[in-house]
């Protein structure tokens, strides 16, 4: 194998406050308000025996890390974001991912689930065990911020400081530059991520304040060309961005996952169940097709033995298509906010990039893992009937705001599913990504 490998692992992929929520776990049965959600509730149910996922809801902010690994041995680590729950995250995965130097860090914009960690990269760089600083690529915007609300984070000596700090090295960078990081191409895309207000005071005293509302810009990044697409915190995507970004454009796209009679063979893609040291995966066709025989495995969350949703992950020669093999995509509630993509939004979007998978983060309480594991299922037309229906039946009425959007989906049947803290997904030339077991648990 002469191309390298990726390892995407999903540090966090919850919301800024995180879930469960307080709000659900304590609220009385009396109250006005409408009862425990299921996330919330499936938390307290680790045998999952309600089908909601489990432990698996249980989220922290959402960021990532990427490692490249060469056919020498060489790797390098990428770090998405470091908010408020980055270190009790990352003290969990990276020893289990066999990791412990950082190459970089990126950070998509300047909210507190993005940044308020990185006062704990500390841990990598004192006294020099680990390494003498991580470098931080970052817009303008989150520099300013970084700049005026944590100088003593800079490094130029004028601030007081408690302590020991780390050591850091800022870069910013330029919406669509290619940038060269560790031995990655990586390019930042700009995404609108809701709006932003400033106050503009006059050097005319007897002017009063202005307050401008403008959109905010946070990033969403590309890595190696096409093969991770980033985009955690959007709620609308420009014409100029999706000029950037690579899906198959103006072209009549079969659905991937429908055979028709002699169609695999006649596209002369060859469909191979791969034995792994985790086990056999399925070959990524539907179960009523007779081209390929079907295995299939579940796949354990590290760590947890026994409160698992069934997860089946397709393996096959990724198609030659202009798209990502893999997207890590917002898809924060039901409806949508005025910062976040709800599911007609992140559905639309998965419609027309066309990745070989793609996994939502930045999800808040009122959907449970098991909940969207189902839609996944649904737009692939493998749920099982009754499977969450209440559910399902809610994310088609919000679809159908956008006419046609459901049917499409369901026609399409691209592969999307809801992404789970810990969770790792591989990427191998010519295949699709897989999901696999951290490296502790494979020793």
């Amino acid at each position: 194998m002469s191309d390298p490998t990726y390892d995407v692992i999903i540090t966090g992929c919850g919301p800024s406050g995180g879930t469960p929520s307080v709000r659900c776990l304590t609220r009385p049965k009396e109250s006005t308000f409408q009862p425990p959600c299921n996330c919330c509730m499936a938390t307290a149910d680790p045998q999952d025996k309600l089908g909601h996922g489990g432990l698996r809801n249980y989220r922290s902010n959402t960021s990532g890390v990427v490692v490249k690994t060469w056919p020498d041995g060489r790797k390098s680590t990428i770090v998405i974001d470091c908010g408020k729950t980055w270190h009790e995250r990352i003290a969990l995965v990276f020893p289990e991912n066999g990791l412990r130097k950082i190459d970089a860090v990126l950070l998509t914009h300047e909210h507190a689930d993005a940044i308020l960690g990185v006062g704990d990269l500390r841990h990598f760089t004192l006294y020099g065990e680990i390494q003498e600083s991580v470098p931080i690529w970052l817009d303008r915007a989150t520099y300013d911020i970084f700049a005026t609300r944590f100088p003593y984070l800079m490094g130029d000596g004028n601030t007081r400081s408690a302590g020991q700090q780390s050591s850091l090295t800022f870069h910013v960078f330029e919406y669509g530059e290619t940038l060269e990081i560790a031995g990655m191409k990586i390019r930042p895309l700009p995404v609108f991520h809701g709006s932003a207000s400033k106050t503009i005071i006059s050097d005319d005293p007897d002017m009063p304040p202005t307050v401008v509302t403008e959109k905010m810009v946070a990033a969403a990044f590309e890595f190696d060309d096409d093969q991770l697409l980033w985009m955690s915190d959007v709620n609308e995507i420009t014409d100029p961005t999706w000029e950037m970004l690579k899906y198959p454009q103006q072209q009549q796209v079969q659905p991937k996952w429908k055979s028709e009679p002699g169609a695999v063979a006649k596209r002369q893609i060859e469909r191979k169940i791969k034995v792994t040291d985790e086990g056999e995966y399925d070959s990524g066709l539907d179960d009523d097709t007779d081209d390929v025989q079907v295995t299939t495995q579940i796949v354990k969350s590290p760590a947890r033995d026994s409160d698992d949703v069934p997860s089946i992950s397709p393996l096959g020669v990724s198609s030659t298509a202009d798209h990502y093999k893999l997207v890590i995509m917002d898809g924060t509630n039901l409806e949508g906010t005025r910062t976040h993509f709800g599911i007609p939004e992140w559905m639309s979007t998965g419609l027309r990039l066309q990745a070989d998978k793609m996994v939502l983060v930045q999800i808040e309480h009122r959907m449970s893992y098991g909940e969207l594991f189902a839609l996944g299922l649904e737009i692939q037309g493998r749920r099982s009937k009754g499977q969450h229906e209440e559910f399902i039946q809610k994310a088609k009425a919000l679809c159908s705001k956008e006419p046609g959007l459901w049917e499409k989906c369901m026609a399409e049947r691209f592969w999307v599913r809801p992404g789970y803290d810990g969770q790792r997904f591989r990427i191998e030339p010519g295949c699709l990504p897989i999901e696999t077991l951290p490296q502790a648990y494979l020793s």
